[in-house]
């Protein structure tokens, strides 16, 4: 009779161990998820507003930027896709090794040297600098969210409402209900 009542103990406890870990799996899955989503869209402004005024704040700059923003972005997504066909070790080998590449291509913000001196051709310039400044640690991040962009549409939502509520010393946002006259 212990026999048989230790043996039912475990098999009820050992389901409730099992979602208790498959619980916190997804949990943990989901925050970098949502980080990673988070972050990724919080990258594409910050930066877009960074170097507009060094090349004269047209459209076109924010249009190059978004451009290759979402270029790295589908790119990624390829990537995570790709990364998903191979065995587990080698996934996060490869994976492990890009990061650490990554790291070391940190801060993302230009330095100097990448203010034009003359803007004949913009769109190159642009397009070299954002590749050389965020191009790699976007490209995993876009990587990262690329396999459940549902659990992610949250964190680039908050994202998008948090952008435009940042202060920027160079630029004054007018916002109809704001009590700072235009």
């Amino acid at each position: 009779m212990a026999i048989d009542s230790t043996r039912d103990a475990f098999e009820l406890t050992a389901p409730a161990v099992g979602n208790r870990q498959a619980a916190i799996a997804s949990i943990v899955f989901a925050t970098t998820v949502f980080t990673s989503a988070f972050l990724l869209f919080l990258v594409q402004p910050l930066l877009g507003k960074y170097i507009l005024p060094w090349f004269g704040g047209s459209p076109s700059v924010w249009t190059t930027c978004m451009l290759i923003f979402q270029a790295l972005l589908f790119f990624g997504y390829a990537y995570a896709h790709l990364l998903s066909r191979l065995p587990l070790r080698w996934q996060a080998t490869l994976h492990a090794v890009m990061l650490l590449t990554a790291v070391c291509t940190l801060p993302i913000t230009p330095a100097a040297s990448w203010k034009p001196t003359e803007v004949s051709d913009p769109a190159s310039q642009i397009i070299l600098l954002v590749l050389a400044c965020v191009g790699l640690p976007y490209f995993l991040l876009s990587a990262t969210g690329g396999r459940s962009c549902n659990r992610g549409s949250l964190g680039r939502n908050r994202e998008l409402l948090l952008i435009d509520c940042m202060p920027c010393p160079t630029l004054v946002l007018y916002w109809p209900w704001s009590p700072i006259p235009s």
